[in-house]
C-alpha cells in the first residue's frame, strides 16, 4: 500500500492500535516539516488492553537506530529511495531492513513521545497463542538475517555466534520445547536462505557502523514512571 501512496506523508498503524494523543495529524505534519532529514517518526506505544493512569512523558524526541512497526508515519520520499520490505522476511524484521537503508541514505529515525498510540494487545496471552512457534521462528531467524545483510563481516559472525550462544543457554538448555524446534527451523531458513543473503547484502562501512551503533535503540514498549 505504501508504493501507491500519492501523498507526502504516511500513518502505519496495526488494526489492533489507536492514537491516544489528539491533533496527531497536525503534529506529524509540523515534525517533518521542521526536521527535513528525518524519514520515519516514532511514535511512544502503550502494550496492553487497558491503558495506565498516568500515560504523561517528559521525554524529547532523538534519534534511534530504528522503529516500530505498529505505529510510525513514514516520509514518504524516504521510503521511495530505499528497498522494498522483503517479503522472504515474512512479517518480523522489516522495519530494521528499512531502518539500514535510511541510515545509509542519510535519514533519521526519530521517536516522537508527543504521538501517543495505545497497542491493544495482551502480551502475557500472546505467548500462549497457536502461532507462539512461528512467531519464535520469524523473530530470531529475522535478527540473524540482519547481521548476515548489514553488519561488517566480522562483526556479522561474532554477533551470529553470541547471538546463538545466548539462545541455546537461555531456551534450549531450559528445556524450552517451542525454543528448541524453532531453532532448528531457523537454521533450516538460513541454508536456504544463503543466496539471498548473500545477493542483498549491503553492508555498512567500518565508519558507518561506528557511527550507527552509537544510536540509542529503538522505543518499542512505553511504561509509565511511576507505576499505578
Amino acid at each position: 500500500m505504501l508504493n501507491a501512496t500519492k501523498s507526502e506523508f504516511a500513518i502505519s498503524l496495526d488494526d489492533d492500535s489507536h492514537f491516544v494523543s489528539e491533533n496527531y495529524l497536525l503534529e506529524i505534519a509540523d515534525f517533518f516539516n521542521k526536521n527535513k532529514d528525518c524519514g520515519v517518526i516514532g511514535f511512544r506505544v502503550f502494550w496492553g488492553k487497558q491503558l495506565p493512569n498516568n500515560i504523561v512523558s517528559d521525554e524529547i524526541p532523538y534519534s534511534v537506530k530504528s522503529f516500530v512497526g505498529c505505529g510510525h508515519a513514514w516520509r514518504m520520499k524516504a521510503w521511495n529511495e530505499i528497498p522494498n520490505y522483503p517479503e522472504w522476511f515474512v512479517f518480523y524484521g522489516e522495519e530494521d531492513f528499512a531502518s539500514y537503508h535510511l541510515f545509509k541514505n542519510k535519514w533519521k529515525i526519530i521517536y516522537n513521545p508527543v504521538l501517543f498510540v495505545q497497542h491493544r494487545v495482551d502480551l502475557k496471552a500472546r505467548r500462549n497463542e497457536a502461532d507462539i512457534l512461528k512467531r519464535t521462528r520469524m523473530s530470531f531467524r529475522s535478527g540473524l538475517y540482519l547481521f548476515f545483510l548489514f553488519l561488517p563481516i566480522n562483526v556479522a559472525a561474532y554477533s551470529f555466534l553470541s547471538s546463538i550462544w545466548v539462545y541455546v543457554k537461555n531456551k534450549i538448555f531450559k528445556g524450552n520445547k517451542i525454543a528448541t524446534i524453532a531453532f532448528f527451523q531457523v537454521i533450516f531458513d538460513l541454508l536456504i536462505n544463503t543466496p539471498r543473503l548473500i545477493r542483498f547484502r549491503d553492508t555498512l562501512t567500518k565508519e558507518e557502523y561506528s557511527i550507527f551503533k552509537q544510536l540509542p535503540d529503538s522505543q518499542i514498549f512505553w511504561k509509565p514512571k511511576n507505576k499505578e
